[in-house]
């Protein structure tokens, strides 16, 4: 499934919804000027320890909007285009950054994560390539989903494109990056980062491809912090957690981004809508038993088994008034398999097969004279949908 955003460019850009992912909705995603998102989906923390710098940026990227926004190869792409942040990551502190993908996402890559000061952008202006971790002295995240460090990739994480929030945890107390899609934890991507000197880096190879900066939130190490950590992690303790409302509002709207949305708390929703959601046919019926599926049938047809079913109660009310002139034999019968038989169930199936039978034949002989093939015994279409219909009605009979 494609959607066409408009562009300043000659041709329309696809967006694949494979690589969409978004936090955004579909409104917001219709509401695209320029190739870009307008909407402010997921940026209502509004906190920045830092931005991106103009002075370190390749030379085709435009920063706007405060230094939050960045456009990469505004005219072609001949390259891979990367920024750096403002500040470095100090020892010892938590960090927590989200970009916003505000632009179809496109290309070899486009990446999101950490480097050095030692990165010499401008090697990169004429080279497509996954630049963040194709050396030591970086670490990116993908877009299709993998990690990289020093030229080793590996499959990580969910992928992101357009709307989609990837938010960055970097704890340089214990040196581990740990990446989020949408507020949700993709786990531990890289440790060894305690004693480096670090700044946060994007880059892409897409021509006008957009990321915004939402938030940048700097956290000193807290009792509040470390009990919220170890209470995440342990689903008895954060279901106590989560029972209070109070500290509940106190404490993620501070550290929103060390307990995000979790599997149980997934389960839960799902679990909330999942009367609204349509049932499977067979699941279905096995939550109705007394529920019974109805075949359906051509309208042609209704006629055919309306008439089916008055001969039926006819052929009934003939079979009570033949019922008694049998009932000698049928008892003497019954009782000489009850004598000379342990299970008394076999005479009664017995006695229901003969009476089916007897139905059977009735209905049969009465719907069926007039089929040509009969004689043959070969039947026609109709005649095969009258005898299922009689199969149907028999085995709710005998099973009620």
């Amino acid at each position: 499934m494609y959607f066409f955003i408009s562009s300043t460019s000659q041709s329309a850009k696809e967006i694949n919804m494979k690589y969409m992912n978004s936090f955004c909705t579909q409104n917001c995603v219709k509401g695209i000027v320029d190739g870009r998102l307008q909407c402010s989906c997921g940026e209502d923390v509004d906190v920045f320890n830092w931005t991106w710098s103009k002075a370190n940026s390749s030379t085709n990227i435009r920063i706007s909007n405060n230094n939050k926004e960045i456009l990469f190869h505004p005219l072609y792409s001949s390259g891979t285009a990367a920024v750096r942040g403002d500040t470095p990551f100090q020892q010892n502190l938590h960090y927590y950054w989200e970009v916003k993908m505000i632009s179809n996402l496109y290309g070899t890559d486009v990446m999101v994560g950490i480097g050095t000061s030692k990165i010499v952008l401008s090697d990169w202006n004429f080279k497509f390539c996954s630049m963040l971790g194709i050396d030591s002295q970086s670490w990116g995240y993908s877009y299709h989903g993998n990690i990289q460090h020093d030229n080793l990739i590996m499959k990580y994480g969910s992928q992101f494109g357009l709307g989609s929030i990837v938010g960055v945890h970097l704890d340089m107390c214990k040196g581990t990056l740990e990446y989020y899609v949408n507020r949700k934890p993709m786990g531990v991507a890289f440790v060894g980062l305690k004693n480096k000197e670090v700044f946060p880096m994007v880059s892409s190879t897409a021509a006008q491809s957009a990321i915004r900066i939402t938030c940048s939130v700097c956290e000193e190490p807290t009792l509040q912090m470390r009990c919220l950590e170890f209470i995440s992690k342990h689903p008895a303790l954060y279901k106590q957690y989560k029972e209070i409302p109070g500290l509940v509002r106190l404490y993620e709207k501070r550290y929103f981004w060390i307990v995000p949305t979790t599997e149980e708390d997934e389960r839960k929703r799902t679990a909330t809508h999942e009367d609204m959601c349509p049932l499977s046919y067979k699941t279905f019926l096995k939550r109705n038993k007394k529920l019974r599926a109805i075949r359906w049938m051509p309208p042609d047809l209704l006629h055919f088994r309306e008439d089916f079913e008055s001969n039926q109660s006819d052929s009934e009310a003939d079979l009570d008034a033949v019922k008694p002139q049998d009932s000698g034999t049928d008892d003497v019968s019954c009782s000489s398999s009850i004598e000379g038989s342990s299970a008394p169930s076999t005479s009664k199936q017995r006695c229901d097969e003969s009476r089916s039978k007897i139905r059977r034949t009735d209905s049969f002989t009465s719907h069926h004279g007039d089929c040509a093939l009969h004689d043959r015994k070969k039947y026609c279409a109709k005649c095969k949908f009258r005898m299922q219909i009689e199969d149907e009605n028999m085995s709710d009979s005998s099973g009620s």
